[in-house]
């Protein structure tokens, strides 16, 4: 990996998978490493160039990425044709990145806290004594798990945030 364009792209593959952890599409990514690159605007069809993707998919992207607040966009009235900016940094895509997974945590150790309650509401007939214990503890264990897993992540994203 000696060559400039082999970091290039490595550091794109970084970004595609960063962005799909989110959810998103990777060209999603590809775009926003682009953008980071080339530290300028850049107009749909220098993108499609640059990704590798036709003008139509990397139009869907654009749009959506406008949506998301990742990029800004403007009309040049130079050239005639829209531009797009990135609008976000790193620090920003991982905080987002993190507030997604402890949003779908919190709502976990709610449903965990349910189940557990139904389970000491449960009068375990003959024969699932065991089942129910062990399944007692397993939620116990799990929303501990959870919790502490939300406590570090917040603590995470603070400290990305004074950054």
């Amino acid at each position: 990996m000696d060559e400039l364009k082999d970091i290039e792209e490595e550091f794109i593959r970084i970004y595609e998978r960063i962005v799909e952890l989110r959810g998103i599409q990777t060209i999603v990514g590809r775009i926003m490493a682009i953008f980071f690159i080339e530290g300028r605007e850049l107009d749909y069809q220098e993108i499609s160039k640059l990704s590798g993707y036709s003008i139509s998919s990397v139009g869907r992207a654009l749009e959506q990425m406008v949506q998301l607040g990742i990029l800004q966009k403007r009309k040049n009235v130079e050239i005639k044709r829209f531009v797009y900016s990135i609008n976000i940094d790193f620090n920003q895509l991982m905080i987002s990145v993190i507030e997604r997974f402890m949003a779908t945590f919190k709502l976990t150790v709610e449903d965990v806290r349910t189940l557990s309650q139904a389970m000491k509401n449960l009068a375990p007939k003959a024969g699932t004594e065991e089942r129910v214990t062990r399944l007692q503890n397993t939620l116990a264990n799990l929303e501990k798990t959870l919790e502490a897993t939300v406590k570090y992540s917040e603590r995470i994203i603070k400290e990305l945030e004074e950054y």
